[in-house]
Order: C-alpha cells, then structure tokens, then sequence
C-alpha cells in the first residue's frame, strides 16, 4: 500500500480544525462537551503559536491524533484482502474499520464477487486466531 496524507507541515489549519470524536466519547454528552472544549482550546493554542511566527510544522507538535486528514491510498487487491482481512475484526480500532469498510464497499460496488474475500480474516478461516477473540468465530482449541 502506498499512502498520501495532508501535510501537516505545509498545510497551516485556519481556524478550528476538523476533528473525529471517538465514540465511546460521543455518546456521554458530558464527556463530549469537554472534548469538544478541548479540542476548541487546542485549536487556539495552534493558531497562537502560529500568529506568533511559529512555522506550521513546530506548531503541528500541539494537534492531537483525533484531527481529520485527507489521505489518497494506492494498493492492489492482495494487499487490499490482506488489510480487510485484519482492519475488519471488531477488534480494531473503530476509525481504522471504517476507513477500510468504506473501501471494501467502494470496490464491492464495482466488482462484487470480492465480497467473499473482503471480511474479517475469521470469516475466511472459520476461527478466530487472536488473542482476544470477540466471539463472533469460536477459537481453535489449542489457542486457547
């Protein structure tokens, strides 16, 4: 896979950034509320530094990981299965699911005979081989 991002170093933010709110977060109203107060004084904190003549790339240092990004990925279908097969599991992180989900979908869109190969790897194997298994696939025997 290749990846192209939004350079946080070239790309000075304007004003309050974008921003995902996890969303075992989003759905406690209080805890949401002081994200979102959080995320506004981050925001000022950045531009501060910013007006200040601070370059963008030093600035950056303040912005937290829940900041939106664009990103242009490049892969091929081995690559694209492999990374459903494991991005897919429950277990991942909610943000990295949906990112691959939605490709899997785009594509699936198109040519849906990839469907059968674009699920979580425990649907291709029949068992779960984590360590943690989140039960949908029973676990082999001696992984347990």
């Amino acid at each position: 896979m290749s990846f192209s991002q939004k350079s946080q170093r070239y790309v000075q933010e304007k004003g309050q950034f974008d921003y995902l709110i996890p969303h075992t977060i989003e759905k406690n109203e209080e805890l949401k509320a002081k994200f979102e107060e959080f995320m506004g004084e981050i925001s000022k904190k950045y531009l501060e530094f910013v007006e200040a003549g601070i370059p963008a790339e030093d600035a950056r240092a303040v912005l937290p990981n829940a900041c939106s990004t664009s990103m242009v990925v490049s892969t091929n279908l081995r690559e694209l299965i492999h990374v459903a097969n494991l991005r897919l599991c429950t277990r991942a992180q909610q943000e990295i699911r949906l990112l691959i989900k939605g490709m899997c979908d785009a594509l699936t869109e198109k040519e849906a005979w990839l469907k059968e190969y674009l699920v979580p790897k425990c649907e291709r194997l029949g068992f779960c081989d984590e360590d943690k298994s989140c039960g949908r696939k029973p676990k082999l025997p001696n992984m347990e």
